[in-house]
């Protein structure tokens, strides 16, 4: 049985989608694009952050991989890849304010 998410776990990945072509307009948009941005920022610092910015981006931003393709283009499990994801999701809804 998979574990339920919270509500906020949906807006967070949309926004990790629509995150390429956010122009901060608005108070909203901006602090969404300032919680991805300081995301990125703090995944470049960690040791995996490289393999992990690659994976989001992949999923996220460009499209252009599912998450088992993404993780099999950076040579890890499909488990390793979605723990990978799941903490970049609840790394932006920390900075989002939203954890």
């Amino acid at each position: 049985m998979s574990k339920p998410r919270k509500r906020w776990w949906g807006y967070v990945r949309q926004v990790l989608y629509a995150y390429p072509e956010l122009t901060p307009g608005n108070a909203t948009e901006q602090r969404e694009k300032a919680a991805v941005e300081s995301a990125l920022e703090e995944l470049s610092r960690s040791p995996e952050g490289a393999e992990t910015g690659k994976l989001v981006a992949a999923v996220f931003f460009t499209r252009t991989h599912t998450l088992t393709g993404a993780a099999m283009r950076e040579h890890m499990s499909y488990r390793t890849a979605r723990r990978r994801q799941n903490d970049f999701i609840r790394m932006v809804g920390r900075n989002m304010g939203l954890l």
